[in-house]
């Protein structure tokens, strides 16, 4: 059987971790599996060279609506960018149905498996499956990782156009946590939708292979303490409420250092490096940039913290935390709590707005190194046990067989 997984993305990141890990323990290995994904994504060459030799990746060059115009009008003001990139997806929709059904009909597949990040999220995402149904009869599923957004404005009734026509080509609908399963409800074509299946995501057991020490490759003082943030520098992923967390802790104590993990725009690392300044943080954060494999490095942490502020469908860092036997500070938003599991058992979870209890949670973990060794042994335990790799491509290998 010939399954094509097709995804576009603008973000290097956990979709591209949920690919390797689909793609490395598919059950069936006499299954032949492409990968078609937008050539600029930032993380293909992660994909490149993580994925399982017998993966073909398929690098397409289709105009996306992002890429087209940033070069024409990223002098703009944000709002007039925002507006233009609005009308543009739906000029460019003609163009990529025709283009994306010439690449699915050259690939001749059986079976379709659209990963997406929010919903509607990657703009062709949604289009590969309608194009799907031009040159196969074969399973179609669309698989969404982040919240589904509410369609709004003068723009509305062709959404809702363009989501009916997805349910209808579509034979299943996959997301990543019932939090992110609940959101598409709000979007009227799916209001009535009666099943939306939720596959957890599987994470990989970290390997020392690729192993970096950061407390010697960051120059970590010795007497500190390693708090470790994975995320994009996004502003909903709270880079402001940890720094306003660190600097409450550290007017009681000394022993604290925050690496900040992840892919960044040069914007963004400014944005966030401004914040550090203007909290006299700069001799206690250390801003790293994105570090592959990230999972693989965690052991040398000691605690992980997730103090997202807004929509969280899945929490991959926290899975990858409890793999490392980490304890775990998150905010209490969207799908965090149903990764973490019951609130002080593999991590404490916390108010989005109440930046003292984080503050308290993350100085109690630290002087309380039995309760912190007991919560890593939990966090294990529930991330074996519930995000199985295996369990989850196995799952995902089903539905490819079973067309409704």
């Amino acid at each position: 059987m010939r399954v094509i997984i097709y995804t576009e993305n603008m973000k290097y990141g956990g979709m591209d971790t949920f690919i390797v890990n689909l793609t490395k323990y598919w059950p069936d290995k006499n299954d032949e599996l492409f990968i078609i994904c937008n050539d600029s994504h930032p993380g293909i060459n992660f994909l490149s060279k993580n994925l399982p030799s017998s993966v073909n990746l398929i690098r397409h060059q289709i105009p996306i609506n992002w890429n087209f115009l940033n070069s024409y009008i990223r002098y703009l003001p944000v709002l007039f960018q925002k507006i233009f990139r609005k009308i543009f997806r739906y000029i460019l929709i003609p163009y990529q149905i025709y283009a994306i059904s010439s690449i699915l009909k050259k690939y001749k597949g059986d079976a379709l498996l659209t990963v997406n990040g929010s919903y509607p999220g990657g703009e062709t995402c949604r289009i590969a499956n309608i194009a799907w149904r031009r040159v196969s009869k074969g399973v179609s599923i669309h698989n969404f990782h982040n919240y589904a957004e509410r369609e709004m404005g003068v723009l509305s009734p062709l959404e809702y156009l363009i989501d009916q026509k997805l349910r209808g080509v579509t034979d299943y609908m996959v997301s990543v946590s019932n939090y992110c399963s609940s959101t598409i409800y709000s979007r009227k074509a799916f209001g009535d939708l009666k099943t939306i299946i939720t596959i957890p995501n599987g994470v990989e057991m970290p390997i020392s292979k690729d192993q970096i020490n950061l407390r010697d490759n960051y120059k970590v003082p010795k007497n500190k303490n390693i708090l470790l943030m994975v995320s994009t520098f996004e502003e909903r992923k709270g880079h402001k409420f940890a720094l306003d967390a660190l600097r409450i802790a550290l007017n009681s104590r000394d022993d604290l250092h925050l690496l900040l993990v992840g892919d960044a725009t040069n914007t963004e690392i400014q944005r966030v490096q401004g914040l550090i300044n203007e909290r006299s943080l700069t001799n206690d954060v250390t801003i790293t940039g994105k570090i592959e494999n990230i999972a693989n490095s965690m052991l040398n942490a000691d605690l992980v913290i997730i103090p997202s502020q807004d929509y969280e469908s899945f929490a991959l860092t926290a899975v990858e935390a409890m793999l490392n036997k980490l304890p775990i500070v998150a905010t209490n938003v969207g799908g965090i709590p149903e990764t973490i599991g019951e609130d002080g058992r593999c991590g404490f979870l916390v108010n989005p707005d109440d930046v003292n209890s984080f503050s308290q949670k993350i100085s109690y973990i630290i002087d309380n190194p039995e309760f912190s060794k007991n919560m890593g042994a939990n966090g294990l335990s529930r991330a074996l046990d519930v995000f199985d790799p295996k369990k989850m491509a196995h799952e995902y290998f089903k539905l490819t067989r079973t067309k409704l």
